[in-house]
């Protein structure tokens, strides 16, 4: 069965419903290994029979404790959805493809509000172009340290 808990209230998600993320197999096992109980699909349970962690606390009582014994930043769920977008956008994936796996309606927001360029990202990306505008022009070679005399 596909769900989640949202302020309060447990929704069935459609086949095709863009809210759904797909998981690797690998990493469905990874979570499987993670479930509390085998009474119900969630993972995370509450202490209501049948219901989710609701997200604030299974970030405080799970996530937050598993990133301190990794020795990773203390982040939330919207930093872990602004990495998965930019590591999808610095992986050269399709825009449209990432903005339908995250539920955005609107590509303009995946873009233009999600993904982020990181500085050595920025000087590959202009080295690549630099080396195609100039490819024409002689370089000089530069002297190394044997060349250059004392």
């Amino acid at each position: 069965m596909r769900r989640y808990r949202y302020e309060g209230k447990t929704h069935e998600l459609e086949q095709d419903e863009s809210r759904a993320v797909p998981l690797p197999p690998i990493l469905r096992r990874l979570l499987e290994t993670l479930r509390e109980s085998k009474a119900d699909d969630w993972i995370f349970r509450s202490r209501t029979p049948d219901l989710p962690m609701n997200h604030g606390m299974s970030l405080k009582q799970k996530i937050k404790p598993a990133l301190r014994k990794l020795g990773l930043p203390n982040i939330g769920w919207h930093d872990f959805r602004h990495t998965l977008i930019s590591w999808l956008g610095r992986a050269r994936h399709s825009p449209k493809m990432i903005a339908d796996v995250v539920g955005h309606r609107d590509i303009e927001t995946t873009l233009a509000v999600y993904t982020h360029s990181a500085p050595p990202e920025a000087y590959a990306a202009l080295n690549e172009i630099a080396a195609q505008l100039f490819r024409n022009v002689p370089h000089k070679k530069k002297p190394n340290h044997k060349d250059v005399e004392k």
